[in-house]
């Protein structure tokens, strides 16, 4: 090949070669933008109310509160939690119960051996309970195959004396129950992604006490919540976060801030913790004797209700933005679902003494898992701050409000 050939070749491999990067390099590119136009944003940014019309959620409220003439400090509510930081759609999950299988029966006989039953369950034909029972151990374990909650228990009998020196401290205890419901293929991410409580306790009649330090303690009791996405959106679609409050058009909005979508996709995730009857406490107790051993021996009590839900949203809503919440709160439209005065127990709060000022510091997003089963897993606003009350006594006070707008159509 001449020098010539060899230049006239190199020339058309070049071009070649230019044309196909550039096709790859375009249709990279174009492969993106169409992921972006063609992104379903609608279904997550406009509501699509595909859960139906939802029941009002019931929130539980502490009993005896004299909340009547309180002055509400709500100023520092709107910093904690801005408008700007909320996208108004939410998901709405739809509660999972599965019913009674083969697999769930197999699952409660696997859990009780893991706790050392040996003996022949009982259970009545048509009903969904199974019971063991450990006369060495004096452990009792229900199971309820059709919602896979279920409660295990050593009977007060079986009580560490006090003080007890083989708990763990208040602060090791959460890593030591959560070590515990592994053993026991019970802890999922799920509750590794959430938050813990732990609490020194001693037992009165069946009801757990908190006492004020570890060496007056015969258990620990830790509380773990769940977590859930609130929502996942492309973060380009919002940037910056320019949310407007109140009503407003989302289609048209959408489509305005469709107008200048960058090339590359970058997820947003929301994700918030599910709260209980309280802040502080949920549906998932453990009670601690020890800090060795097997479960059936470290374990006092288990309470397992825990209401499972389907992987992926039924469907998104409209929820109301921080600001409505806030003023809902100040017009007595939230409910008081925890409140204590002095050094009452945090487990089991009562008070009946008025209420003079209320201090409401901190405003989050959260879902709120009932105590009995619900149909839906749905969003709240959670306020939290201090009391005061007309005796002149400080407590800790925490309000719910539901998220979703339910004045809003769902049709």
């Amino acid at each position: 090949m001449t020098l010539t050939e060899t230049v006239f070749w190199t020339k058309i491999f070049s071009k070649f070669a230019i044309v196909f990067v550039v096709l790859i390099v375009g249709g990279y590119y174009g492969v993106q933008y169409y992921k972006k136009i063609n992104w379903k944003v609608d279904q997550v940014f406009i509501p699509d109310n595909k859960c139906g019309a939802l029941p009002e959620i019931d929130i539980e409220v502490q009993k005896g509160v004299a909340a009547e003439g309180a002055i509400w400090q709500v100023e520092a509510l709107a910093p904690s939690l801005p408008n700007s930081k909320v996208p108004l759609i939410a998901y709405v999950y739809a509660i999972d119960i599965a019913g009674e299988k083969f697999s769930t029966r197999d699952m409660a006989i696997a859990l009780a051996k893991s706790l050392d039953f040996s003996t022949p369950v009982i259970h009545t034909p048509g009903s969904t309970l199974y019971t063991w029972n450990n006369s060495f151990l004096k452990s009792k374990l229900v199971f309820n195959t059709n919602t896979f909650n279920f409660t295990y228990s050593r009977l007060n009998t079986a009580l560490p004396t006090i003080p007890n020196q083989k708990l763990p401290s208040i602060y090791r205890a959460p890593e030591q129950a959560a070590n515990y419901l592994r053993a026991l293929g019970l802890f999922t991410s799920e509750f590794a992604n959430g938050k813990s409580f732990a609490y020194p306790v001693v037992m009165a009649k069946d009801v757990p006490v908190v006492v004020d330090s570890m060496e007056k303690a015969q258990l620990v009791r830790v509380d773990f919540q769940k977590t859930n996405q609130l929502l996942l959106y492309d973060q380009a679609i919002l940037n910056p976060l320019n949310i407007p409050t109140g009503r407003v058009n989302f289609t048209a909005f959408v489509s305005e801030q469709r107008k200048s979508l960058s090339n590359s996709v970058k997820y947003t995730e929301i994700v918030v913790r599910r709260v209980g009857k309280t802040p502080t406490t949920s549906n998932m107790q453990i009670y601690m004797r020890d800090q060795g051993g097997s479960a059936a021996y470290g374990l006092q009590q288990i309470i397992y209700n825990n209401w499972n839900v389907e992987d992926t949203p039924c469907g998104t809503y409209l929820i109301k933005p921080p600001s409505a919440a806030i003023t809902m709160i100040q017009q007595g439209g939230g409910k008081i679902v925890y409140l204590t005065e002095g050094a009452s127990d945090p487990l089991n709060p009562k008070t009946s003494t008025p209420l003079s000022v209320i201090n409401l510091y901190n405003l989050e997003l959260a879902y709120y898992e009932t105590t009995d089963i619900q149909p839906y897993l749905q969003p709240i606003y959670v306020a939290t701050g201090q009391a005061i009350f007309q005796n002149g006594a400080k407590g800790e006070i925490a309000i719910y409000v539901p998220a979703i707008d339910y004045a809003i159509p769902t049709k």
